[in-house]
């Protein structure tokens, strides 16, 4: 599966969790049962499965952790749904960004993925700048590479 459509399946199921025991969750419940038609499942039983979620968020001692839980559940059965139904992610996507959009402003939070593979790497921020110095801060002492320091702790010279 591709990387994008894990990123938005963990984007669905977090929005999902998050508008347990708000206005925008008769939004998310109706969009998430509507997606589930492409796995053909009864979609009386995706209401029951998403009603008893919401139930044990609102009767938990610690609903953070529970809407953890649930986020990794949905996250996990909507990366199954798009690695079989490809053509669900447009829907998947309107689902996010409704649910975002409805969610008070406290609660509208923001999700980032960031994967460096084969010696890559990553830099990134949120809500604020990055700035780097490939070359170092100007006027700060340059340190040696690692090539130097091997070359020096072996006791070697050429």
């Amino acid at each position: 599966m591709q990387d994008a459509m894990i990123a938005l399946a963990a984007a669905a199921g977090t929005a999902l969790a998050a508008a347990m025991a708000t206005d925008a969750w008769e939004t998310a419940r109706d969009r998430t049962v509507r997606l589930f038609r492409y796995r053909q499942e009864d979609q009386r039983a995706i209401e029951a499965r998403l009603d008893r979620n919401v139930d044990q968020c609102r009767n938990a001692v610690d609903p953070e952790r529970v809407r953890q839980a649930i986020v990794a559940t949905w996250q996990l059965e909507l990366e199954d749904l798009l690695a079989a139904h490809p053509v669900a992610a447009d829907e998947v996507e309107e689902l996010v960004s409704q649910v975002r959009a409805a969610l008070p402003g406290t609660q509208q939070g923001w999700m980032q993925t960031n994967i460096a593979k084969d010696d890559g790497r990553v830099f990134a921020v949120q809500g604020g700048n990055l700035i780097m110095h490939p070359d170092g801060i100007p006027g700060d002492r340059v340190l040696p590479s690692r090539d130097a320091e091997e070359s020096d702790s072996s006791g070697g010279t050429e």
